[in-house]
C-alpha cells in the first residue's frame, strides 16, 4: 500500500534528509484542530444547571454566614430576580473565556508530548494540492508501508485518534 505525503519545496528536503517533519497540534493549519469544541449554547445551559443547583434561599443564608450584609431575603429575591438574565450572561461569557484557557493549556501540553506525520492514501486529491503543495508548486511524495521502515510502527499502540480515520503504518 502507498501513501502519499502532500508538501510544497520543503519536500526537496525530505528527500535529501530522509526525515519527516513531526509537527506538534499546536503548529497545525487548522486552528480548530486538538481542539474540544462546546457552543454556547451548552455553556449557557451549564451555567443556568449551576445557578439552580443552590435556590436563592440558600445563596442568601450562605452570604449571611460569612458575614455578607444584605437587604432582607424579600428584597434579595427580588433584585436577583431582576438581575438574573445579566447574571447568566456574565457567567457564560467568564465560563467561555475560562474553557478557551483552558483548550489552550491542553494544546500547548499534549503539543509537547506528541506529534503527528500527515499522510494521505489518495495522490491526486484537488483539495491537498491547494491546501498543502503552496498553491499546486509543490510536490507529492510517495510512501512505501511495506518497506522494512515501516513495519515497526505496525504493532505500536502510539496512535491514538478520535477525529479522524488514523493508519497504523
Amino acid at each position: 500500500m502507498a501513501l502519499f505525503k502532500y508538501t510544497n519545496h520543503r519536500g526537496v528536503s525530505v528527500l535529501r534528509d530522509l526525515q519527516l517533519k513531526v509537527t506538534p497540534p499546536n503548529e497545525l493549519n487548522d486552528p480548530f484542530e486538538f481542539r474540544p469544541y462546546f457552543s454556547g449554547r451548552v455553556i449557557q445551559d451549564h451555567v443556568v444547571e449551576l445557578m439552580k443547583a443552590l435556590t436563592p434561599r440558600q445563596c442568601y443564608d450562605e452570604m449571611v454566614k460569612s458575614g455578607e450584609k444584605l437587604p432582607p431575603f424579600e428584597q434579595y429575591e427580588k433584585d436577583l430576580k431582576r438581575i438574573a438574565p445579566s447574571l447568566l450572561d456574565h457567567g457564560a461569557q467568564r465560563l467561555q473565556q475560562s474553557y478557551e484557557e483552558l483548550a489552550a493549556r491542553h494544546l500547548d501540553w499534549i503539543s509537547k508530548k506528541m506529534g503527528l506525520v500527515c499522510l494521505s492514501e489518495e495522490s491526486n486529491h484537488t483539495l491537498l494540492w491547494s491546501h498543502y503543495t503552496d498553491g499546486h508548486k509543490g510536490m507529492v511524495l510517495e510512501f512505501d508501508t511495506s518497506h522494512e521502515y515501516f513495519k515497526q510502527f505496525q504493532s505500536s499502540k502510539k496512535c491514538h485518534t478520535t477525529i479522524r480515520e488514523c493508519l497504523l503504518i
